[in-house]
């Protein structure tokens, strides 16, 4: 039995695979989309950091029905303010570890590489945003919007736990 379909038609779960979209049926739950482990459920969140997959061709095929199934999540309204989230802080997550690696250089001088990973350093060049000025894009004002949209959203449903 396929954990991911819908035994009597085959189709792929979505909502029903997580525990914050699944409130009548919870046969079929398989993750939370908390940061932390939950109700025996395992935080989808944290399994995608810790794989650390940016293709996500890996992780979709270890945690889903396939790339298919992954992509069928990701393009749902209800998921894309998660996803976007958590491709953000794996891509910082992965910078940082880098630039660990090249602060290591830049401190070692016996390193053949050790100017030009000073010179790196001192240039700034591994900042991800430089204070930009004026107004934001329309795409940074639609993510801050999802971000305080899905903030929101996770305090009604906690709300609604405590008082049922």
């Amino acid at each position: 039995m396929n954990p991911y379909r819908n035994p009597v038609n085959n189709s792929r779960y979505t909502k029903g695979l997580f525990l914050e979209e699944s409130y009548e049926d919870r046969s079929t739950v398989l993750y939370t989309l908390k940061d932390v482990d939950h109700d025996g459920y395992p935080s989808l969140y944290r399994k995608y950091l810790e794989m650390g997959d940016l293709t996500e061709i890996n992780f979709a095929r270890t945690y889903f029905d396939g790339w298919e199934h992954w992509q069928m999540v990701c393009d749902s309204g209800w998921f894309k303010p998660y996803i976007a989230r958590w491709r953000r802080e794996l891509e910082l997550s992965i910078r940082a570890k880098a630039l660990l690696e090249v602060q290591k250089v830049a401190n070692d001088p016996e390193h053949k590489s050790t100017y030009e990973a000073n010179k790196y350093l001192l240039s700034g060049a591994w900042k991800q945003d430089k204070a930009k000025q004026g107004r934001p894009s329309k795409q940074e004002i639609k993510r801050q919007a999802e971000e305080l949209f899905l903030q929101k959203n996770d305090t009604q449903l906690d709300l609604q736990r405590i008082t049922n």
